[in-house]
């Protein structure tokens, strides 16, 4: 028994939901396929009570929106996108070399242990370490390659007991030619959340929408991600939240949400006037309506991509066209089997693909998609990393198609170096001993951002001096010559080698030299001097000793 009856048909609503996000909602992306899509406003009062009368007043204390849903496509551009900037995410083609650090904690390794970095480049050869670094909370510093062992390309072995495990902290920095594939990263970046635009739409079999658009929502929890048993009949799933709250700059009373529901709407008196003549005309026989659905409303692509466009229409026939006709921004091929177009992109430029569905006894059906074709961004620098002295104003020099180049330097506080750029050129001015990033970043419309990492190690400049440029003694005598250096390491050779004229005594602690004369003769002393980051000095010192 039915204690009533559907009042209006048109309001009782099927199917899903598809959910887009971004910036502006004129700049949304469809996150695509998704399960248990559901949206939850929630609202918390709060009484005002008198001490006579009861309730007076109920104040609304918070109002909120909750989006959430089981994301089936596993897509982490999107999802960089959707959770607000507090990601990193990059692209690799398979070809980019890039220069990253490895850290090994202090407490994690010994001395004599093999330490190799696990990550492999693109054709599945080892990383290249370029240099090991010993953390400093005053600069990184410089662990020369006498105190470890290479161990082919990838693995260093720490052999010198200056090098501590149990406090000394790693930096090992490597290049890596990155395999080709998406990377997000996320910790650290930012500990603010961008909010997003999100629109939910639901689409009935005549094409009408139901439309919530949220103006300001955040992500409301992390990535969860459920994967399948090896048996299960399913797909790995990544579960989505929001939260949207107010949005001062909306208009008042939209500042939370706003639905348009086209589906509920009934005919006005010209349309049911024109069904009416069409069902006269077909004797009360009714063709099935029209369907045309695309996957995307529009499409953006890169010189060379090749994205395809997914149709669902029960269509007799599709037709399209391109506006501008003379357009060669992109060619457009259609396999009317599987309903796919296949866009290639030729040269930077917009147009819009027409796509025309006909069926007989139905009014055509017409679905415009906007298609811009961007040039594919690109970023080189000239050097993969920096070594210079304190003073010296070496240049970086790039290659870019870019829009805008920015740039930051890691850590922010550092002091060892000035970064100056202009016309594509940065110049770099050593201001004193230390290592750094340079991160440079290269946007250009239509393109994920390009990153490149350059190492800048500035050392201090190598002295040597010494008191006497040349000795002479007597044999028995016993003078000195006293080194002022930096260095970090002195030598010295006599020559001739196999002569018997002095003795030489180093002090390396007082940098002195004692010469001891023992027959007569005539001697050269060189004297070396070392240190990380800059060429060998020598002084030659000539040592005469009579009788």
């Amino acid at each position: 028994m039915s204690q009533t009856s559907v009042q209006e048909k048109k309001t009782i609503r099927y199917g899903s939901a598809k959910v887009l996000i971004g910036d502006r909602f004129d700049k949304l992306v469809d996150i695509g396929a998704a399960r248990s899509v559901a949206v939850k406003e929630t609202i918390t009062t709060s009484d005002i009570e008198s001490d006579n009368a009861g309730t007076i007043a109920t104040l609304l204390t918070e109002h909120k929106m909750e989006l959430t849903l089981d994301s089936l496509e596993v897509n982490f551009k999107n999802y960089a996108e959707a959770r607000g900037g507090i990601d990193n995410i990059d692209s690799y083609d398979g070809k980019t070399e890039v220069t990253k650090q490895y850290m090994v904690e202090s407490d994690t390794y010994k001395r004599g242990e093999e330490i190799k970095v696990p990550f492999r480049n693109a054709d599945g050869s080892e990383v290249r370490i370029t240099k090991v670094e010993k953390k400093n909370s005053m600069g990184n510093i410089l662990i020369e390659e006498s105190s470890y062992e290479k161990i082919g390309t990838n693995g260093i072995k720490i052999t010198d007991s200056k090098i501590s495990p149990s406090t000394d902290t790693l930096i090992i920095t490597y290049t890596r030619t990155m395999p080709k594939m998406v990377r997000m990263a996320t910790g650290g970046k930012s500990s603010t959340i961008k909010p997003k635009c999100i629109m939910i739409v639901n689409t009935n079999a005549e094409g009408k929408e139901f439309r919530i658009y949220l103006p300001q929502a955040s992500i409301a929890g992390g990535l969860e991600f459920s994967f399948p048993s090896d048996k299960a009949q399913d797909v790995l799933v990544g579960k989505l939240s929001f939260s949207a709250t107010l949005a001062g700059n909306q208009q008042s009373g939209e500042q939370l949400a706003w639905y348009e529901d086209e589906q509920s709407v009934g005919k006005d008196e010209e349309e049911i006037k024109d069904t009416e003549e069409e069902t006269s005309d077909s004797e009360d026989v009714q063709s099935p309506e029209l369907t045309l659905e695309v996957n995307k409303e529009s499409l953006d692509l890169k010189i060379g991509d090749k994205p395809t466009l997914n149709l669902t229409s029960n269509a007799d026939s599709i037709e399209h066209s391109l506006e501008p006709a003379e357009q060669d921004f992109f060619d457009a091929e259609y396999n009317n089997t599987d309903k796919i177009f296949t866009i290639t992109g030729k040269k930077a430029g917009s147009a819009v693909l027409k796509i025309i569905a006909k069926k007989s006894g139905c009014e055509d059906k017409i679905i415009s998609i906007p298609i811009n074709v961007a040039e594919v961004l690109t970023l080189e620098a000239n050097k993969e990393s920096l070594d210079l002295k304190i003073g010296d104003k070496p240049t970086l020099n790039l290659t870019s198609n870019a829009d805008s180049i920015e740039h930051s330097l890691e850590p922010t506080e550092q002091d060892f170096f000035d970064a100056e750029y202009a016309d594509k050129v940065f110049t770099i001015t050593g201001k004193k001993a230390g290592s750094a990033v340079l991160k440079i970043i290269a946007k250009k419309a239509g393109n994920e951002d390009k990153q490149l990492d350059i190492a800048i190690n500035v050392a201090e400049v190598l002295t040597l001096e010494a008191n006497k440029q040349s000795l002479d003694l007597r044999v028995g005598e016993k003078p000195t010559l006293n080194l002022t250096s930096n260095a970090d390491e002195i030598t010295y050779l006599i020559e001739p080698t196999e002569q018997g004229f002095v003795d030489v005594e180093y002090n390396d602690v007082d940098k002195v030299f004692t010469i001891t004369g023992k027959a007569a003769g005539s001697v050269t002393l060189k004297i070396t001097a070392k240190k990380a980051g800059n060429e060998d000095k020598q002084l030659d010192i000539a040592i005469n000793v009579a009788a």
